[in-house]
């Protein structure tokens, strides 16, 4: 499949965003055509710093075969947290500061003491980069843990979650294309008693690999659309506002304080 032409100024793709512009076109303009800054709410605040901390214990643990103390993950957290406010004040949605650390604390401990026992990384944070046929841009992407036979995402949630959400089962499916294995997810929530949620307890978190020629056209006609619309409608247009007709997608959206048309009219 070859494009009659691509003229989208974009560097390259990722699975985050071409979930975005499945999701919501209008996003992806402001986020990766526009690239306006995107206000961090308190969950993906929580989220970062969490990634962060767990990353940096599981690329050491490739080397030393054991998990770091669970005091030093707690002094990581704290300084992470702090260099990232540092970095933006985050939306805290009602939510207070002092109280969300003390949840990621509690996190931390949950995880590092139940979970990260279990996890054998042979790759943290894999970078990969794949030039895909009828993709006229190459495709970008990191994988949090690599162990030898399954893929392993963690997510931070509000609540519990049972079952993959529809982003993460199509990043889950890009990286299977690119790596050959099925796809675990560990999900931590920020409840005031984190609750720690994984295949062994809920068996749709784990996902077998899915058929690549699906998930290579899905691409191709994602990177398509991108290109028919910036054709149409040119980085200073407004896109489809397709985030409106989604469960949450408006809601939790980074761009809902400044204006989003989207968001007015989902209202």
């Amino acid at each position: 499949m070859r494009l009659r032409s691509f003229s989208l100024p974009v560097e390259h793709f990722s699975a985050s965003s071409l979930g975005t512009a499945i999701i919501c076109p209008e996003k992806w303009r402001r986020r990766y055509l526009l690239h306006e800054r995107e206000r961090t709410h308190v969950g993906a605040f929580v989220g970062i710093v969490d990634h962060a901390t767990h990353a940096e214990n599981f690329q050491q643990k490739i080397e030393s075969g054991e998990d770091l103390e669970l005091p030093w993950m707690q002094g990581k957290y704290r300084a992470r947290w702090a260099t990232q406010r540092e970095k933006e004040e985050p939306v805290w949605d009602g939510e207070a500061p002092d109280d969300m650390l003390a949840r990621g604390l509690l996190m931390v401990e949950a995880y590092h003491t139940l979970i990260s026992p279990s996890v054998h990384p042979l790759k943290v944070e894999e970078r990969f980069e794949e030039t895909l046929p009828g993709v006229p841009r190459p495709l970008i992407g990191y994988m949090d843990v690599v162990q030898s036979d399954v893929i392993t995402e963690r997510k931070t949630s509000k609540r519990r979650e049972s079952k993959p959400k529809a982003d993460w089962r199509f990043q889950a499916r890009v990286y299977q294309m690119v790596a050959d294995l099925p796809t675990e997810w560990h999900v931590v929530t920020t409840q005031a008693t984190p609750q720690l949620v994984t295949p062994e307890t809920e068996p749709a978190l784990y996902q077998e690999k899915g058929n690549p020629d699906t998930v290579l056209l899905l691409i191709q006609q994602t990177a398509r659309r991108l290109n028919d619309l910036y054709e149409r409608y040119g980085a200073e247009g407004t896109w489809p506002l397709e985030g409106i007709f989604h469960t949450w997608a408006c809601n939790y959206c980074g761009y809902k304080e400044t204006g989003c048309p989207a968001w007015v009219v989902g209202q």
